[in-house]
């Protein structure tokens, strides 16, 4: 059973290989790759626009030249136009946080059992 509204992308087609594209010889890994980096940069540009741009821009802005691949997408499932899509509809989501002074273990299992502890002052934890 297939999911409905989604977009699935590839940084490469199969059989190619996704590159990256900057490697740290200090400790031996590449810290991120061509597809990844091209992506953040599109975003970089974009963020100076007016406007928010849409999921078929953002596939068009991939090249070989830049990826060194053929980036790939499947739109099958979803319900709408690519251009219809803006790019936060895809990437973007907002996290509300709050912070406590507080440490609160939820759950504590003792001899079996479950039960809540009690809060613990930040202040009060060693590290």
């Amino acid at each position: 059973r297939a999911s409905p509204n989604v977009i699935g992308i590839g940084s490469s087609k199969k059989g190619e290989d996704s590159l990256s594209y900057e490697h740290d010889s200090r400790i031996g890994v590449s810290v991120i790759d061509r597809f990844t980096y091209f992506t953040l940069g599109y975003f970089e540009k974009q963020k100076r626009q007016e406007r928010i741009p849409n999921m078929l821009e953002l596939f068009r802005s991939y090249s070989y030249r830049d990826l060194h691949s053929h980036a790939g997408w499947r739109n099958d499932l979803l319900q709408r136009e690519l251009g219809e899509v803006p790019v936060t509809d895809f990437f973007g989501a907002v996290a509300h946080v709050s912070f406590s002074h507080y440490r609160q273990s939820l759950v504590a299992r003792e001899e079996g059992r479950v039960r809540t502890t009690q809060k613990t002052p930040v202040s009060n934890l060693t590290t």
